[in-house]
Order: C-alpha cells, then sequence, then structure tokens
C-alpha cells in the first residue's frame, strides 16, 4: 500500500510512508526516526522489515509489473545505498543496475537555502551511465524520501531525453507537500556531464494521498518486529 500516488503522461511517483514527524503521537515519531537512521545506517532487523514492505508494496502494483530495468538515485557524495531496494524489486521481474552516475558531488539541498527547488545541482552532478540503453524501456528510480521532488525531476528528465518509454519513481517516505513536476529541458548528450539544459520553471505534484497506508506500515513494523 503506497501513501503517495503521481502520475502524468510519462512520470509515476510512489511514495511507502509519510515521513513527517510534526504533530504525530511520540511511538510514531520515534519509529520514522529510526526508519531514516536505518536507511542511513542500517540496522539490519528493521532493514529487512522495511525491504519486505517495499517488496510487497511492488508486487502488490499492477503498473510496476511493466519495469524493465529497476535502477536507484546515487546520493550526494555517490554512496549507492538504495542499490538493494532496486535489486529486491526486480528480483525475477526484470533487469536491475545502475542507471545514473553521480560524477561529482552535489551540495546537500539543506545548505541550498532558496535553491531547494532548483534542480540545477542535481543535474550538474548526474549523467546517465554510458553502457545502459533505456530508450524504448520503462525505467524505475528508487531513493530514500522525497520532499521537493528535484532528484526525481532530474532523472525523470534525463531519461525521457535518452528515449524511455516512461519512468517510475519510488520513495521510502514523502516530507509534506512541497513535491515539484519540473518543466525541464535537456540540449546535450544526457550520458555525460551536461553541457546545457534549462528549468522553465515547476508546478505542484498532484497526487493521491492514502492516509490508511500510514498506519499500515507501522502496523507492519510492529508485528515483524
Amino acid at each position: 500500500m503506497w501513501y503517495f500516488l503521481h502520475a502524468d503522461q510519462r512520470m509515476h511517483v510512489y511514495a511507502l510512508t509519510d515521513a513527517g514527524t510534526l504533530f504525530r503521537p511520540a511511538a510514531e515519531v520515534r519509529r520514522l526516526r529510526q526508519c531514516r537512521a536505518c536507511l542511513k545506517e542500517g540496522d539490519p532487523v528493521l532493514a529487512a522489515a522495511i525491504e519486505q514492505y517495499f517488496v510487497n508494496a511492488v508486487q502488490a502494483t499492477p503498473a510496476l509489473a511493466e519495469i524493465d530495468l529497476w535502477s536507484w538515485y546515487p546520493g550526494a557524495s555517490g554512496s549507492d545505498r538504495m542499490q538493494r531496494f532496486a535489486a529486491l524489486a526486480s528480483f525475477g521481474r526484470a533487469e536491475h543496475g545502475a542507471v545514473l552516475v553521480r560524477h561529482s558531488p552535489a551540495r546537500p539541498r539543506h545548505l541550498c537555502n532558496r535553491a531547494r527547488c532548483d534542480p540545477s545541482g542535481q543535474l550538474r552532478t548526474v549523467h546517465l551511465h554510458p553502457h545502459v540503453v533505456v530508450r524504448d524501456r520503462t525505467v524505475a528510480v528508487v531513493d530514500d524520501y522525497l520532499t521537493y521532488g528535484v532528484s526525481f525531476g532530474a532523472a525523470a528528465a534525463l531519461l525521457l531525453h535518452a528515449g524511455a518509454r516512461a519512468v517510475h519513481c519510488l520513495a521510502m517516505g514523502k516530507y509534506g507537500r512541497s513535491a515539484q513536476r519540473y518543466d525541464i529541458v535537456v540540449r546535450s548528450d544526457p550520458y555525460r556531464p551536461l553541457q546545457r539544459f534549462s528549468c522553465h520553471g515547476s508546478r505542484p505534484m498532484q497526487g493521491t494521498y492514502v492516509p490508511a497506508a500510514q498506519q499500515a506500515f507501522h502496523d507492519f513494523l510492529v508485528d515483524y518486529a
């Protein structure tokens, strides 16, 4: 069960749970923080629970059976902590591997002030893997959290410019309601560090929220433990 779902013509976005902690019961806040720490550092038991819930959600979503290639969004410093989730989701269903390359570190967006919603920093530091063909394929990109949608916006722009049929973006959690859908135009080779691109603005990422999914996620973690 997904907490958030967004779909337009060629980009689909999913988030497992609401990651926000404001005005929530103490026990739920503690669990959310444990989940975030687990995705960053790795508590084996909790990690296994989150992985199982994620795989269950993927398998229960018919649209995700159409994925040809599962991948992940590289971390700001080049780490690939979401690689395992992509591998688990693809098992017995599709190919998986690195589609996006972090060729230089990106400045953390919490240090960027007003530029938090500017995708330029991602577009300048990420390109497509030169040995991966995405043309006419449906590609999934897994990331840990969705806040402003910058990472997913950059990934979708690169993949669609390279000829991908559609892009599915999956996050473990979603913060707030500030996610944007970006109008990015790639003007140079997406398989090399971008020389030319432009962003013609953004609009709120409209989608469906399923509050019951939040409780289902936490119930599953409690039962699993």
